[in-house]
């Protein structure tokens, strides 16, 4: 499975809003949601998925924001 994230703009918070760490926990329970729904094929039958590989785009740590 691959799985594409982008844009996410981490941060340290001295500039601008810090992202909760709740979001970590609610994008890793839907990631493993998806993984456990992408084995179900359309005759029935389940195949576990073995393999997932994130991709990381675009903004994902926004050092830019910062005063540090």
């Amino acid at each position: 499975m691959l799985v594409f994230v982008s844009d996410i703009h981490l941060n340290d918070g001295t500039v601008c809003k810090h992202t909760s760490g709740d979001a970590a926990t609610v994008f890793l329970s839907r990631l493993k949601d998806q993984i456990y729904s992408a084995g179900f094929r359309s005759d029935g039958t389940y195949v576990p998925v073995t393999t997932v590989s994130i991709v990381m785009l675009g903004d994902i740590f926004d050092f830019i924001r910062s005063s540090k």
